[in-house]
């Protein structure tokens, strides 16, 4: 996702690496630790939908390149392959 960013919106990638640059905490509200965020983005976050779709952008590139007759349909976290 990083090298997404930074290929595509290069203007965001100081903001991406703030947000996603080390590895969060996820905590309850008493200060236990439940797990840690180290890949992907955050639920909630305004700007996950679009990092995880330019994380996946090339993917799909790949595969529509290398695979011409496979029909790919995506929104977002949503999509399919039909071939």
């Amino acid at each position: 996702m990083d090298n997404a960013v930074k290929t595509y919106i290069p203007q965001l990638h100081g903001v991406f690496r703030f947000l996603y640059g080390a590895e969060s905490q996820i905590l309850y509200d008493d200060g236990t630790v439940i797990a840690s965020l180290v890949t992907g983005v955050a639920q909630g976050c305004p700007l996950a939908a679009l990092f995880f779709c330019l994380g996946t952008l090339d993917v799909l590139k790949g595969v529509r390149r290398r695979h011409p007759g496979v029909e790919l349909g995506f929104y977002i976290g949503d999509g399919y392959l039909l071939g």
